[in-house]
């Protein structure tokens, strides 16, 4: 229960932390008239450079939200591999000026983390016995592995049906602390 408290508080905080370095990033960087053309220019060609590259290693940041939907309807669950890159690399690409509004990023990162941690609290909710046996810090470890220790569950599956009362309360819990930590740290702005 914890874990998901927890984990919820700091995708909140990452999420608001989007936002701040947006922020940062437009009031230092923005192209704008008393910059000169030449600054101008180079801005332009090094944020041309950083979409052609991450989207050549990475595939598209941020991932399209209706193919996240796609994803989970399908497999029950979606590629979150990439989604710290997803905030990182867009608050750079959103000062050239492009049509990308940081609303992309926030719902597929929001929905991402939320994907991420619904599978990890399956796994420990699978797991809760094994867990208990752990000490602390290897407890923590397999909580903290990004892409370990998750539990994947395809959509038609009949193990994904039946959820523990603990799970519910604590999925609840989470989804709504995720969501109240990132309004009040856009709010904040």
């Amino acid at each position: 229960m914890i874990f998901g408290l927890c984990a919820s508080a700091v995708f909140g905080t990452l999420l608001g932390l989007f936002y701040a370095l947006q922020t940062f990033l437009i009031d230092e960087l923005w192209i704008s008239p008393r910059v000169s053309p030449l600054q101008n220019a180079a801005m332009l060609v090094l944020v041309g450079a950083m979409i052609l590259i991450t989207t050549h290693f990475f595939g598209q940041l941020p991932q399209n939200y209706g193919k996240i939907r796609l994803q989970l309807r399908e497999s029950g669950t979606a590629n979150y591999r990439f989604v710290l890159l997803q905030m990182i690399f867009p608050a750079f690409i959103l000062i050239s000026g492009t049509s990308l509004g940081p609303e992309a990023t926030l719902v597929s990162s929001t929905l991402l983390y939320g994907t991420w941690l619904r599978d990890k609290l399956r796994y420990y909710d699978l797991h809760f016995d094994l867990l208990q046996r752990f000490s602390g810090w290897q407890k923590w470890r397999r909580l903290l592995a990004i892409n370990k220790y998750v539990l994947r569950t395809p959509v038609d599956s009949p193990a994904m049906l039946p959820l523990s009362a603990r799970l519910k309360k604590v999925l609840t819990l989470a989804f709504f602390l995720q969501t109240e930590f990132s309004g009040l740290s856009s709010s904040s702005r």
